[in-house]
């Protein structure tokens, strides 16, 4: 079977950049949790935030 790594993940940037922010936790930390658990570059925002 062919497993399929990806290089990077994003983080959308209303995700990012959400006000108000999530009560529960941040984008930055959401974002170390995952780079903790993949192993992978954690990219916060897809474009500018308007």
């Amino acid at each position: 079977m062919l497993i399929i790594k990806p290089d990077k993940i994003y983080l959308s940037s209303c995700l990012a950049n959400a006000v108000p922010g999530c009560p529960y936790t941040g984008a930055n930390d959401l974002a170390g949790i995952l780079e903790k658990k993949t192993g992978i570059k954690v990219i916060l925002g897809t474009h500018d935030y308007h």
